[in-house]
């Protein structure tokens, strides 16, 4: 039995302490979009400018072997056009999935350590995680699904792994701007902790997401124009 998530009174707006660094969210209910290729076809040419105004940087992450060619041109064109932008880190996981990330990963310090230039003794959780692809990303503080499912289906294994979870009944294509709200104020209401550390012991080093920064760009992403 799964209690609700999100609570039915919002609180006051959190303090920025309490705001995650890194939001990552799951999008189901894309069956409702019979054409997905040809929707991120339309989304990148329609929207990146957009984000590049914003001065977001775009980022992918996934398997990038096999796609069609100018699918392949539409992503290296987004990074390279945002790669300089400072104010929001956007990545999405396309072509994506975390068991495989990990493998790629693993066979990259393999071939390190048989060509005699990595000592295994020497492999620890932050060399491996240098060698995902989201490599420079922090670790999810936040992960969101929307559909109703209730697990992480392969979706950053590594990096959530201290992750809050706030699962959303919604299908993807009605989600919007004031559910990414509502997410942020369950996120600041839990005591976090990792392995037994409270939060508030654990210094983190790293400014979070404002809440301004936050409601801006989901305003934009949910934008039906």
């Amino acid at each position: 039995m799964t209690k609700p998530i999100l609570e039915a009174a919002p609180p006051p707006a959190a303090p920025q302490s309490r705001l995650p660094r890194h939001v990552a969210i799951i999008m189901d209910g894309n069956g409702r979009w019979a054409h997905l290729m040809g929707l991120f076809r339309r989304y990148c040419r329609a929207d990146i400018e957009k984000l590049h105004r914003h001065n977001v940087r775009v980022r992918f992450i996934g398997a990038r072997v096999g796609l069609d060619p100018d699918i392949a041109e539409l992503i290296e064109g987004a990074e390279t056009l945002t790669s300089r932008n400072t104010a929001l880190n956007l990545a999405f996981a396309f072509n994506y999935g975390s068991r495989e990330e990990l493998a790629d990963a693993a066979r990259v310090l393999a071939r390190e350590a048989a060509a005699g230039r990595l000592d295994p003794d020497r492999i620890t959780p932050d060399l491996l995680g240098q060698s995902l692809q989201s490599a420079g990303i922090p670790d999810a503080d936040l992960v969101i699904r929307s559909g109703g499912e209730r697990r992480l289906s392969n979706f950053l294994l590594w990096q959530a792994a201290y992750a809050e979870l706030v699962f959303i009944d919604k299908l993807w294509p009605d989600f919007g701007a004031s559910d990414v709200q509502a997410a942020l104020e369950e996120f600041a209401r839990r005591e976090r902790r990792f392995g037994g550390v409270s939060d508030g012991e654990r210094s983190r080093g790293e400014s979070p997401v404002t809440q301004t920064a936050m409601r801006a760009l989901a305003a934009e992403a949910f934008d039906p124009e």
